[in-house]
């Protein structure tokens, strides 16, 4: 009965700030505004920031008067940005939350969309097809925290000594969350899920449709989800609608590949490991992709800020994640890092963004607003498309998935089938111990599906030898006939 009107608000629920910076709907809140909004909103959040942890780690009585402080500034900072919006008002865009119809316009019959809701004491569902729509309570003596907890149990212990508890728990959760729209899937296998809260670090393709029995840490025999559907996550149903709006094809993108070199590398008291591999994966992108590749000294800040004709950014790299003030979270370069909150401040033309790296789509969750990583970084710069990890990932295992997504992008399948294929074909080929969740399940797309569209050049010089002799042979018959034709006296 009241399904638009829950769905609205869990809409309004998401991230508004996002919405309106990446500008849908009004093109006058130009390159420059957007630049300053990014400013403020960095800077009111920074001081949140510091204003939660000053809260939450010592007691008001000691600190009382740096909080007072702290409050005064981001109050202060408040009242200026929203000067700022009411002085530029006619030119912020109009926002138009995605409702039933208009999702279900852009659903094929084989694809279902899957919205979870946190509320305050349960976990809600929405499920829509191109001709059907349930929403539901999640019903399990679970609250939000205990399944939350379930989550980190996997995220953290896959790989380590725990690994069996992880594997449990994967099982439990698809039990909890997954099994019970099912029924509602009609079978669908192409889902498009905005997974919020705690399930946006949630590995869906790894969740186990099985209950593991004497597996013996045999991880081929495990029933995985991702053996009968194909998942996507989109940050809202209203990102989702908006991109399918914009819909438009590239052809021929450019790569541009930051690949900085880690030999004794030290940042943040934390030991960065080379990486080994980059300059194989560079060497077999370098093959079959035209752009920039910056490596070692050369992927550097400057390179980044100023290489803006690539239509994929790719970061060979290391992430660090600042759990305590998330907004100083960087993509290590070779000169200096990329901060999320720069990516606040600029905007990005690419379509993709390929976040090679550990944890590049972790960080704090904020009601309204998400999980707040480097990846919401970029989709909030304008990128349309990400792929990032939600673990420390193996960089043997990112290099072997992340080249069979790019040589399924070649044969232009759109993003998502070419993700998941990879990772089809990567637990195919692995063994016993490789077909770990930890090793494939990390990597996981984000945003618009289109593919790119490849014109061959030896394809068209092909077709244009064809063509020629066709038109020689033309020639010659027609020649013939005319000859053959009796003279006219």
């Amino acid at each position: 009965k009241y399904f638009k009107h829950a769905l609205h608000i869990a809409e309004q629920h998401r991230n508004l700030l996002l919405f309106n910076t990446l500008g849908f709907g009004n093109n006058n809140f130009n390159d420059s505004l957007k630049s300053i909004e990014g400013q403020f909103l960095s800077a009111i959040k920074e001081l949140n920031d510091k204003l939660e942890l000053q809260k939450s780690h010592f007691p008001e009585w000691k600190n009382g008067d740096l909080i007072y402080r702290l409050e005064q500034q981001r109050d202060e900072l408040q009242n200026q940005y929203d000067e700022f919006l009411e002085q530029h008002q006619a030119a912020k865009p109009t926002l138009v939350l995605s409702n039933t119809t208009t999702i279900q316009q852009h659903l094929q019959n084989d694809e279902a969309f899957i919205i979870y809701f946190y509320g305050k004491k349960a976990i809600y569902t929405f499920v829509i097809t191109n001709s059907e729509q349930s929403f539901f309570k999640i019903k399990t003596n679970k609250i939000p925290a205990e399944i939350d907890e379930m989550i980190f149990s996997v995220v953290q212990n896959l790989h380590s000594a725990k690994e069996t508890e992880a594997i449990y728990n994967l099982h439990e959760l698809y039990k909890i969350l997954f099994q019970p729209i099912e029924s509602k899937l009609s079978n669908r296998t192409k889902l498009q899920i905005v997974a919020d809260g705690t399930l946006s670090v949630l590995p869906f393709d790894a969740l186990l449709t099985e209950k593991s029995k004497n597996w013996d840490f045999d991880f081929k025999k495990l029933a995985f989800l991702i053996y009968d559907y194909q998942i996507t996550h989109q940050h809202s149903a209203t990102t989702f609608v908006q991109q399918k709006n914009k819909r438009s094809i590239i052809k021929n993108p450019k790569i541009s590949v930051f690949a900085p070199n880690f030999e004794n590398t030290k940042i943040d008291n934390r030991h960065l490991n080379e990486l080994k591999q980059s300059k194989f994966l560079i060497n077999k992108l370098q093959e079959n992709w035209n752009g920039s590749f910056f490596e070692n000294e050369n992927a550097t800040l400057v390179k980044f800020k100023t290489d803006q004709n690539s239509n994929i950014l790719h970061f060979a790299t290391h992430t660090l994640v600042n759990d305590d003030a998330v907004l100083n979270s960087k993509i290590i370069l070779a000169d200096k890092p990329l901060l999320l909150k720069d990516l606040y401040q600029i905007n990005l033309d690419a379509n993709l963004a390929i976040l090679g790296s550990c944890r590049t789509g972790s960080g704090q969750y904020q009601v309204g607003v998400g999980r707040v990583g480097m990846a919401y970084g970029f989709h909030l710069a304008g990128v349309n498309s990400l792929v990032y990890s939600l673990w420390e990932v193996d960089e043997t295992a990112t290099n072997r998935l992340l080249l069979a997504f790019y040589d399924n992008l070649k044969k232009d399948l759109p993003k998502d089938e070419a993700l998941h294929q990879a990772k089809i074909n990567y637990l195919k080929n692995a063994n016993e111990v490789t077909a770990d969740p930890y090793y494939w399940a990390g990597f996981v797309l984000q945003g618009e599906t289109n593919g790119f569209m490849f014109e061959n050049e030896k394809t068209w010089l092909l077709w244009l030898v064809i063509g020629i002799v066709l038109m020689l042979i033309i020639a010659y018959f027609r020649k013939l006939i005319i000859g053959k034709q009796p003279k006219k006296l």
